[in-house]
């Protein structure tokens, strides 16, 4: 889809922000001890390393966590409460969800689950595996409170993400699942094979 390039001002993006801080407040009410503990405990750990090696940290921690159900109810003390929200026929336990780029692989689909995202985005997702972009690749700027994901397409392939979909079964029903399709690199360049249809077949519930 093209999206047509617009200028904002600093004014604009100050309004933005308050309005996604708005969202956030409300669905995490009630959860602020949670949060809390985050912000004195997990974030500054995690700052304290690179970016790529706290992502993949992140990643194995919640791996892990998925396969033992002890460890899913511990999570489950991030949870904020449910506030439903009914989009286009599906109705989702609260509005903020999880978009692709963090979970590639879909490894932790039970433990985001737990952590009581709305939804959950896989991905992006291509026919074959493909290692991503050279390193570095994922940037810092915590003035500004954003980080910058330039990982690439890395990913281990849509029939191995299919099947692992498959296998998390019960324990990531609570949340809405879909997968982020993108098109194959081929010596650096994207393929002209039609991707998003071998995609589409390995794992029929996605979003473009």
């Amino acid at each position: 889809m093209h999206r047509e390039a617009t200028t904002r001002s600093p004014r604009d993006e100050s309004v933005r922000l308050a309005d996604w801080q708005h969202v956030c407040h409300d669905s995490l009410e009630g959860c602020l001890p949670a949060v809390n503990a985050y912000e004195r405990f997990v974030r500054p750990l995690l700052f304290s390393i690179d970016p790529e090696t706290a992502h993949h940290f992140t990643i194995a921690f919640l791996r892990r966590a998925s396969q033992v159900d002890v460890a899913l109810r511990a999570l489950k003390f991030f949870e904020p409460p449910p506030k439903p929200k009914a989009v286009f026929g599906l109705t989702f336990r609260n509005p903020i969800g999880l978009a692709a780029g963090f979970d590639k692989n879909g490894v932790a689909l039970p433990a985001l689950a737990a952590l009581g995202f709305g939804f959950i985005e896989v991905g992006t997702v291509t026919a074959k595996p493909q290692p991503g972009n050279p390193k570095p690749r994922i940037f810092r700027f915590p003035e500004q409170a954003a980080l910058i994901n330039r990982l690439g397409f890395n990913n281990e392939g849509a029939d191995a993400i299919a099947r692992r979909r498959a296998d998390a079964g019960r324990r990531s029903r609570s949340a809405s699942t879909s997968a982020n399709r993108g098109r194959r690199r081929w010596k650096g360049r994207p393929t002209i094979t039609s991707t998003p249809s071998v995609c589409f077949v390995s794992l029929p519930i996605t979003s473009c």
